[in-house]
């Protein structure tokens, strides 16, 4: 079955609701072709700030660093366009695809490419966070995964020491309320991190911050 959703419902969103959305174009990984045209529609000549891919949760599963998405990669980095990249959790067949290094080897390759990981790589949490404090490019945003489950505590540790400025807030919402999210991340975060992990982290990634 293909999961590709359609980019045309983002047009949609973004006419009724304009300025409270940031819309992000999904990439077909089946067709990297049709990829790199809805790259070119949706973004280059559309309304999306970013690009979304789940290369784990393909049709035919993917590793970050499979060539064959390499052509996505490098139009986004000529082009400034943040990508993010569903990575870690259940989006893959098993955790072998969150590997962290193949993160890195990503942006190695790519090194002013912008890739946010949804679900930080989970399992693997120390490694990912070492990627991350590498790699100047690449933010990680644990959603739910920060949330009171194994290895939470190194998220923790990233908040609040070690790469504040690299990490994203996500709510993992509908699986946990939007306000519950909030909440605790304003209960496990310190303060002088709290206004950046929630949005000021986000704004200089999507390029809305002059940061």
């Amino acid at each position: 079955e293909d999961l590709h959703m359609d980019n045309d419902d983002l047009l949609k969103l973004v006419e009724e609701y304009g300025d409270r959305v940031i819309p992000v174009a999904g990439m077909n990984l089946n067709d990297i072709s049709v990829a790199l045209s809805d790259l070119q529609k949706y973004v280059l000549d559309g309304p999306c700030l970013g690009v979304a891919m789940e290369p784990g949760f393909n049709t035919e599963p993917m590793f970050a660093d499979d060539e064959r998405v390499f052509p996505i990669y490098e139009a986004c980095e000529k082009n400034n366009i943040p990508i993010m990249i569903s990575f870690g959790g259940m989006t893959a067949p098993n955790y072998e695809y969150f590997r962290p290094i193949t993160i890195q080897n990503v942006a190695s390759t790519f090194p002013k490419l912008k890739m946010s990981l949804g679900h930080a790589a989970w399992p693997w949490v120390n490694e990912i966070c070492h990627v991350v404090f590498r790699c100047e490019n690449v933010y990680i945003s644990p959603d739910i995964y920060m949330m009171n489950v194994p290895g939470s505590e190194g998220y923790m540790a990233a908040c609040n020491q070690w790469i504040p400025e690299k990490v994203l807030y996500g709510s993992a919402y509908p699986l946990i309320n939007m306000k519950s999210a909030v909440d605790f991340h304003r209960s496990v975060v310190k303060e002088e991190y709290i206004d950046g992990i929630l949005g000021g982290n986000a704004m200089r990634f999507w390029g809305l911050s002059a940061e």
